[in-house]
């Protein structure tokens, strides 16, 4: 009885030993294939972050679709959705939410913007920055903003149709420019996509500038309150010299309004004008607790001016 317990035990000693010896053979083959930087870059890399802009809605069938266009080129993809809540066909707003996220986005982002009412066959192109930035949209004035504030290194027409299986006139602006931007995420140089432009299509858009006494610039923005950015930026307000305090006339069309240069809405009484400038160094005419664009008619695009009372 003896001999077979100490049979069992030696035994039960082997089994545990190869046990122990395959789950090191395992652990140390698995820290080799997590290791492994000599394979291809596309399986060792990660994606560039892809980052979308659109007008679509989250409940729309766009949405997933711009994914499945994504995906299909590059499975692993690193998307970031942005917004798809820029308003129904308004290539201003897309334009101006744009140039502000790539502001604080790193300059590995490569970003894709689709607003494009009612167009269905358009050119489409990308914008490189000396920075390293890309940027994706049809050619419809979507970047814009990009382009007058950035630091552009080339335009590139997408013309390339070795990039694709089917014509480019036959494609969705969605569809190429989603693919495209997939590539770029993926490795694709910019200059493969096409040929160099040099007079991508610009929104007409009033430029901020102070003239004599007065601001003028136009709304860029508005937000769920009402509040609107422009694009008047605060090395102008200091030139005319406002401080807090400074009561100043804004003027839209005909209409004069009455309101305080401050720091913040809590300036004024509730319910009264305020202007100041935001954390993008931006002004911005609000209401405290109320509706600036609701009272006033304004909307994105709409020019104004700014005066000391």
């Amino acid at each position: 009885m003896a001999q077979k317990t100490c049979s069992s035990g030696k035994l039960l000693i082997l089994i545990l030993s190869l046990v122990i010896l395959l789950a090191s053979v395992f652990i140390a083959s698995s820290g080799m294939l997590v290791d492994d930087t000599d394979g291809d870059a596309g399986d060792s890399q990660t994606s560039r972050p892809l980052v979308l802009y659109t007008d679509f809605g989250t409940e729309s069938y766009r949405v997933p679709q711009m994914m499945g266009y994504i995906y299909s080129i590059d499975g692993q993809a690193n998307v970031v959705e942005a917004t798809h809540s820029v308003g129904a066909f308004d290539v201003k707003e897309g334009a101006f939410l744009m140039y502000l996220g790539a502001l604080d986005f790193p300059d590995d982002a490569v970003f894709v913007g689709v607003v494009s009412p009612g167009q269905t066959v358009m050119e489409h192109i990308v914008v490189e920055m000396l920075g390293g930035q890309l940027f994706v949209a049809p050619n419809n004035g979507l970047l814009t903003y990009v382009l007058d504030n950035m630091n552009v290194a080339a335009v590139y027409n997408v013309t390339s149709t070795s990039l694709f299986s089917e014509a480019l006139d036959e494609m969705s602006t969605t569809k190429i420019t989603s693919q495209v931007g997939a590539m770029l995420a993926d490795g694709m140089a910019p200059a493969d996509v096409g040929e160099k432009i040099t007079d991508p299509v610009k929104l007409p858009i009033q430029s901020p500038e102070l003239d004599g006494s007065t601001l003028r610039g136009e709304i860029t923005l508005v937000d769920h309150f009402g509040n609107c950015m422009s694009n008047i930026p605060e090395s102008l307000i200091d030139n005319l010299g406002l401080v807090p305090g400074d009561a100043v006339t804004i003027t839209i069309g005909s209409t004069q309004i009455s309101a305080e240069y401050g720091t913040t809405y809590g300036d004024v009484p509730v319910g009264d004008e305020v202007s100041f400038v935001h954390n993008f160094a931006l002004l911005e005419l609000s209401i405290n607790r109320g509706n600036f664009a609701g009272t006033h008619g304004a909307d994105i695009g709409t020019a104004f001016s700014l005066q000391k009372a």
